[in-house]
């Protein structure tokens, strides 16, 4: 298992942040990398062509550039994170792996049939702005634990419960400031999947969203204030 002491995200944060130069590597080797892979948050992450070269596409978001920094090596320019891809004893692409925020999240590949099922079941939830179970009772406990400083970390996948801790004095003293919880809102369902509300304070209107991942942990929490 990946060292997640402080001291081994903190070096991976900076080695993951380091330039890349692109390198040639044979283009028939392009095919190899093709699929579907999905993390253990339950999101997917789907490697496709490009004129040129390859993208990488999270489950909602938009498909992105990569680079070969090597043979099954591969880096985005738009933000510091790589992705290397791993074999089986047969030679063939098993997994790969996603270098990010000085973490290091496995996916397996998965079936063709499978992330088409789960891309379909994201864009009928959008559409249809159907939250996840238990939406409101959700963001209601999340901001109560921001309000008291009890966060319960564990809900999160690491890396967020890491920026959490981080952030936590900035969070509760923004909440501080806003006061008295008063109403909460559903707006809808973003194109990534996240869960939209407009929350109403004593002091400050806010919106605040949420994503879970399959097993029903946070993968995200954003909040901003209103004008």
């Amino acid at each position: 298992m990946t060292d997640q002491s402080a001291d081994a995200v903190a070096w991976r944060r900076y080695e993951q942040a380091r330039p890349r130069t692109e390198g040639a590597i044979a283009p028939e080797l392009n095919d190899d990398y093709l699929g579907a892979y999905l993390f253990d948050a339950g999101s997917t992450i789907t490697i496709a062509r490009r004129e040129g070269g390859l993208t990488a596409q999270v489950l909602g978001q938009e498909a992105i550039d990569i680079y070969p920094e090597k043979e099954d090596e591969f880096f985005y320019r738009v933000v510091a994170a790589q992705i290397s891809f791993r074999r089986g004893p047969d030679g063939r692409v098993e997994h790969l792996v996603l270098h990010q925020n000085g973490y290091e999240q496995e996916a397996p590949r998965i079936g063709a049939a499978e992330a088409a099922r789960m891309l379909a079941d994201l864009e009928n939830r959008t559409k249809n702005n159907q939250p996840v179970d238990n939406s409101e009772a959700l963001l209601r406990s999340l901001i109560a634990q921001h309000q008291s400083g009890e966060v319960d970390y564990d809900r999160m996948v690491p890396a967020l419960a890491d920026a959490g801790r981080e952030q936590m004095p900035m969070i509760r003293a923004d909440l501080e400031r806003a006061g008295a919880l008063r109403s909460i809102s559903f707006k809808g369902v973003s194109s990534e999947g996240w869960d939209v509300y407009d929350v109403a304070f004593e002091n400050a209107a806010m919106e605040w969203r949420f994503v879970l991942a399959a097993d029903g942990r946070f993968t995200g929490i954003f909040f901003r204030l209103l004008p």
